[in-house]
């Protein structure tokens, strides 16, 4: 044989290559190297790269993923993304094996040909067209169709029925662009039972051509370890297969029964009033189309319900409106609000009506039993309220433990993240939900979960969350709070609280700069000057990390708000001018939600240069300015409302003192041509003080013009304003 240098190097590996059974004769090194190297020469020409390539325009539609290959040299699986491929116009190459004039033997990389621009064969820098035509789901393996082969003239490999003594391994692989063929001996003596399955198996190396001590060719492997129900050794013309056309049907009948499980669903919220600051409105609802709008997939439940894939807060949940599903045929049905998950980001809803499927239930069987098994990775996604699916046939073949020390399948193909995990019958085995109160928006804890712990908590006593629920509109203002202003820390700040090393020199954690009267926050023990570093949950489930991002809202103007500047504010921006104290519907209070009131919350403080945890009982927020009264003085151009804790606490005054804030000016009204500005303070009309919205009713009504007492930050002025509407006088008295 005559073979380029650069594209194959015949490794041979002295140590125990081919050693005789015990008692024999030993061999010199030299026999040993001219022995292998024989070896390698009879099978170099029969092995062949095969590599997939890409669509390009796939790389935005296709669900992201990684391809794998289990290396036979290091029995490690490499990993690259479809995404990296892509941009890299790059190829995924395995080897191949040649069995036939034009065909080739190779591992299922689990790849749809409908992702695939091309398939090649590649022998001493030729490239050949090919196809999938059959599939071996029980040996991992592919057959390959491919054109001009047969002008090449490969020698087929020829297995024996009768192999003779040892078995060792040929594999070949390619490292940095070097293909490099090797041998390895057989040393899988051990039997292994699986008892959650009840199987005995062996272990193989993966990807490689299996030989007897004669040299011939006993089999070939592509998986990890067989069963020995399954004959360990058994030629490739002894494996049970399917041709390409029944494989994807069955893809396309599990497909179809799934359209009549999952659906797609859009939750509706109701309008919430803009007065958060324009950079917390874009943060704080990263998977709506806007704020008022989530689209999902719901999976049906054996029950009739629908489980749907969703962290929706207190706050969110609690201005929930409606909920549709969108039927395959294009029709629209409503459904109900069942319940959200305590621990978890799911919601449960019951349709109006029956819907066709059966729903998707947990097999039989624990899915440590299914070890070996075919599975199908599937990703749903509500896109354009169409019910867009990716199948892809994988094997149940790696494991992990997960949440609560479950058993979790890593197949190839599968993101835990995106994707539903299904066994070969269409049975769920996995479901990913979000853990509610851990993590947060740039690193969401999101955990498959085996379907029989989902099963299990479905249908337990109180599965929901009685406090996250649908509200009446009074309720709907009140949400967790805790009662601090916080400030982002630095290692300065760090340092100077003798909080460094907690803090990983300021990286973590927030310095509170206020604890609020009778808030729980005071309740509990909290003080100014206290660095919080985390939040857990009383359970004792990961924690979150507080960080600037957590920190209170700066306005659209940044730190300060242009008091300074105001008089030259053009009253077109009035209504867009944010508040000068941050929201208190912040990002922390929303992850104080995913908590829930009245839960317990733990948090790590530091103070004084010791690290401690306090337990928290989060309370419903007292009233605030975005939900407080307010009163529409039409005749003038203005709105007024009632001073709630944050602006009381942001103006520095007493809780006694008389003040109403004004929230709105109409441009070119009364109230503007006088000079007045939003969150400027009346305190009195005519020498009336104001404390409350009747009060200030009373003293403008019936009247042309008033003389108001007003206050921007700490300085006072009077203010005339009139009307041009005519004054109306009280009814005589009878």
């Amino acid at each position: 044989m005559h073979t380029k240098p650069t594209l194959l190097l015949l490794v041979v590996t002295l140590c125990g290559f081919f050693a005789l059974a015990a008692g024999a004769q030993e061999q010199s090194a030299a026999e040993m190297v001219r022995h292998n190297n024989a070896m390698l020469e009879k099978y170099a020409r029969s092995i062949v790269e095969v590599e997939y390539f890409f669509k390009i325009e796939k790389q935005s539609e296709l669900p992201s993923f990684k391809v794998r290959y289990l290396c036979p040299n290091c029995k490690i699986y490499h990993y690259r993304t479809v995404d990296s491929l892509i941009s890299h116009r790059q190829s995924q190459g395995v080897p191949g094996f040649v069995v036939g004039a034009d065909r080739v033997l190779s591992v299922d990389m689990h790849l749809r040909p409908d992702w695939l621009e091309r398939i090649e064969v590649i022998w001493d820098g030729k490239r050949l067209p090919a196809q999938i035509t059959r599939y071996y789901p029980k040996n991992k393996a592919v057959e390959l169709q491919v054109s001009g082969l047969d002008r090449i003239q490969l020698p087929a490999i020829s297995f024996t029925d009768q192999p003779q003594g040892r078995h060792s391994y040929f594999f070949l692989i390619k490292e940095n662009g070097i293909r490099i063929a090797g041998c390895r001996p057989d040393n899988s003596e051990n039997i292994r039972k699986n008892l959650d399955s009840g199987s005995d198996y062996r272990e193989m190396l993966p990807n490689s051509l299996v030989i007897d001590s004669r040299g011939e060719a006993v089999t070939l492997s592509f998986q990890e370890r067989v069963s020995l129900n399954q004959e360990r050794f058994a030629p490739p013309q002894h494996w049970t297969s399917i041709d390409s056309a029944t494989r994807e049907q069955q893809l396309i009948d599990l497909q179809n029964r799934l359209t009549q499980n999952l659906f797609p669903v859009t939750f509706f919220l109701k309008a919430e009033k803009n007065t958060q600051s324009r950079s917390y409105r874009s943060y704080r609802y990263r998977d709506s189309v806007n704020n008022n709008e989530f689209f999902t997939v719901g999976m049906l439940l054996p029950d009739g319900r629908l489980l749907c894939n969703l962290l929706l807060t207190e706050v969110q949940t609690s201005r929930l409106e409606k909920i549709t599903l969108h039927l395959p045929e294009g029709r629209e049905i409503s459904a109900s609000f069942v319940g959200s998950l305590k621990d978890w980001g799911g919601v449960v809803i019951a349709p109006e009506e029956k819907l066709p499927g059966a729903g998707l239930a947990p097999p039989a069987t624990t899915l440590a039993a299914l070890c070996d098994q075919a599975a199908v990775s599937v990703f749903a996604q509500n896109f354009g309220n169409v019910l867009k699916l990716y199948l892809v046939p994988t094997v149940l073949d790696q494991f992990t433990l997960g949440f609560e020390n479950m058993v979790i399948a890593e197949p190839q193909n599968y993101d835990p993240k995106k994707y539903l995990l299904l066994d070969s019958a269409g049975n769920l085995l996995q479901y990913s939900l979000e853990r509610r109160g851990v993590g947060n928006d740039y690193n969401r804890n999101i955990s498959p979960l085996s379907s029989h712990y989902i099963a299990k908590f479905l249908a337990a006593t109180e599965p929901f969350d009685p406090h996250n629920a649908p509200k009446s509109t009074e309720d709907a203002k009140r949400f967790a709070w805790l009662g601090v202003e916080m400030q982002e820390l630095s290692a300065e700040l760090a340092r100077v609280h003798k909080a460094a090393g907690y803090t990983k020199d300021g990286e973590i954690g927030v310095l509170l700069n206020k604890v609020m009267p009778d808030s729980p926050a005071a309740k509990a023990g909290l003080q100014s000057g206290d660095i919080l570093l985390y939040i857990r949950t009383a359970d004792g489930d990961s924690r979150t990390d507080l960080d600037s991002d957590h920190c209170d809202d700066s306005d659209y103007f940044g730190s300060s708000f242009p008091w300074d500047q105001y008089d030259q504010l053009p009253e077109k921006y009035f209504s867009e001018m944010p508040t000068p104290w941050g929201s208190v519907i912040n990002s922390f209070t929303l992850l104080l939600g995913k908590i829930g009131v009245g839960k317990t919350a733990i948090f790590g403080r530091v103070r004084n240069g010791e690290l401690s945890e306090i337990s928290i009982i989060l309370e419903e927020s007292p009233p605030y300015f975005e939900v407080a009264p307010r009163h529409n003085a039409e005749s003038f151009g203005l709105t007024v409302a009632e001073i709630t804790f944050e602006v009381r606490d942001y103006f520095r005054l007493e809780k006694e003192s008389p003040g109403l804030i004004i929230s709105n000016i109409i441009p070119g009204s009364s109230a503007s041509v006088s000079g007045l500005k939003p969150y400027e303070i009346i305190l009195s009309v005519d020498n009336q003080p104001v404390h409350n919205l009747q009060d200030f009713e009373n003293a403008i009504r019936y009247k042309i013009g008033v003389n108001l007492q007003v206050r921007r930050l700490t300085t006072n002025r009077i203010v005339k304003m009139q009307t041009q509407a005519k004054a109306q006088t009280p009814a005589a008295e009878p």
